[in-house]
């Protein structure tokens, strides 16, 4: 999927940004502001936490990134990044989730997968 493949993607490089550390901030940056609901959101978030169980965001960099789009809500940090999530993840339409995801999906049944109570078994 980038490249190295998934078992390069948890590993940092010396030399270069981990390109997996810095798509997880952008998603997860997107996950807290994004006006609108987006289905391969909440699938790579579902496939991130799937693959690395403890992932955690960069929080100084989300916190540099929300600061730079005008969030409002307080920093974000190894206590509270999960209870945020969570509180999006109980207002989700996972309808309208599983339908925008839909169609980017090799095996549609994949889609049946994204439901509120995974989602929230990945950061409970």
């Amino acid at each position: 999927m980038l490249g190295n493949g998934a078992s390069e993607l948890g590993k940092a490089d010396p030399i270069a940004p981990n390109p997996s550390r810095f798509l997880w901030k952008k998603l997860f940056h997107a996950l807290l502001t994004r006006k609108y609901v987006k289905g391969r959101d909440w699938y790579d978030f579902q496939w991130y936490l799937t693959k690395f169980r403890d992932l955690e965001p960069n929080f100084a960099m989300l916190n540099n990134a929300l600061q730079q789009t005008g969030w409002t809500s307080g920093e974000i940090n190894n206590a509270n990044w999960k209870e945020r999530v969570r509180h999006v993840i109980a207002a989700l339409d996972m309808k309208k989730i599983r339908d925008d995801v839909f169609r980017f999906l090799e095996d549609e049944r994949e889609a049946d997968l994204l439901t509120k109570e995974n989602l929230l078994r990945l950061v409970s």
